[in-house]
Formats: structure tokens, C-alpha cells, sequence
């Protein structure tokens, strides 16, 4: 069985976080930090520790959060 671990960054504020509460239930001990970051260093911080990231964002034109991920090493 694959081992990972899981960093959510930012919320949702369109469906009550509902989607939080069963991440939570599903992943809680695989989850190292899930929320909004408060500042860029803090945000970059994660992005550092991350092999994969994906983009849920339904609107995105440029992409920036892929862009600063892959900047970040992920």
C-alpha cells in the first residue's frame, strides 16, 4: 500500500467547507496541514514539502498557484 501524506491549502467558502469535514474523516491521519495559509512564507513553506500538486480551482486564468508550486519544487 502507497504511503502519502496530504497538504490542503486553501478553503472553500462556497460549499460550508462540507468537503473539509470528510477529507478530515477520510485522511486525517494522512493530513499535515489543511487550511489558509496567513502569509506568502508560511504558503511557500508547503508548497516546498510537496511532490504533486492539483488545482481544483474552477476559474484560474493564468494558472499562478501551478506556476508557484512548480517554482517551489513540486
Amino acid at each position: 500500500k502507497a504511503s502519502f501524506k496530504l497538504v490542503i491549502l486553501g478553503e472553500d467558502l462556497t460549499y460550508g467547507q462540507k468537503w473539509y469535514a470528510r477529507l478530515q474523516h477520510e485522511y486525517g491521519n494522512r493530513i499535515l496541514y489543511m487550511g489558509w495559509c496567513c502569509d506568502r512564507t508560511e504558503y511557500a513553506k508547503w508548497l516546498r514539502k510537496s511532490s504533486i500538486v492539483v488545482s481544483t480551482a474552477n476559474h484560474e486564468t493564468f494558472g499562478i498557484s501551478i506556476v508557484e508550486s512548480v517554482w517551489c519544487g513540486a
